[in-house]
Formats: C-alpha cells, sequence, structure tokens
C-alpha cells in the first residue's frame, strides 16, 4: 500500500526548500532558531565537517519528507538533504508554526535521517 502524503505537503515545499538553500548557500543567519537547540555556530561547525557539499533539494526529495502534527498551527517536518552524489545520509529537521496565516520556520537540526 502507498502511503499518502500528508495534506499540507505541497504547501510546505517552498518553506522546507527556503530553509535547504539558506543552508546550501551558507546563509545560515537567515534562518530561525528555537532557542535552546541548534544554534548558527553548531550548524556551521556540523556543515563544516560533513564530507561533501549539499545542493538544493530536487523534487524528488519532497516524495521522503516526513510531517508531523505538533498541534492545530506547529509541525515538525524531517527531510532528507542531497549532495552532488544523491540523497545525502544528513537530513534537516524543521519546526513550522502558522502565525497570522503565514507559515515560520524554525530550524531545530541537522543530522543522520
Amino acid at each position: 500500500m502507498t502511503e499518502q502524503p500528508h495534506p499540507r505537503a505541497s504547501a510546505f515545499k517552498p518553506i522546507v526548500g527556503s530553509v535547504v538553500s539558506a543552508i546550501v548557500a551558507n546563509r545560515l543567519d537567515s534562518l530561525n532558531y528555537l532557542p535552546g537547540r541548534t544554534t548558527r555556530e553548531g550548524l556551521a561547525d556540523a556543515l563544516r565537517s560533513y564530507a561533501l557539499p549539499l545542493v538544493d533539494l530536487p523534487d524528488e526529495a519532497f516524495d521522503d519528507m516526513r510531517i508531523y502534527d505538533w498541534g492545530p498551527a506547529q509541525w515538525y517536518v524531517e527531510t532528507p538533504l542531497w549532495t552532488v552524489d544523491g540523497r545525502s545520509d544528513l537530513g534537516a529537521f524543521i519546526e513550522i508554526h502558522e502565525r497570522e496565516g503565514k507559515l515560520v520556520a524554525y530550524l531545530d537540526d541537522l543530522h543522520p535521517f
């Protein structure tokens, strides 16, 4: 049986893609972080230690995106990251909140997916 995509999957593609694009372009200051979780410095260290350069997500990457409902206006998204060689073993873990009708993403962490 094929798993159906989460009802919000298509709405989350642009915001998840923009978070990953910021990571790929090393625009870490443009990201939102949750207090007490990953910091810009911690993320920069993790990216420096990763062997291959990351690339923007191809369309098929969103098929592997996992979305968990955390409340009426809050979701947790896990998505694999990609390198020039294809899907990596590293994933981005992102909280998405809906605030005043707009989606806001907070990078929670990067770790094996």
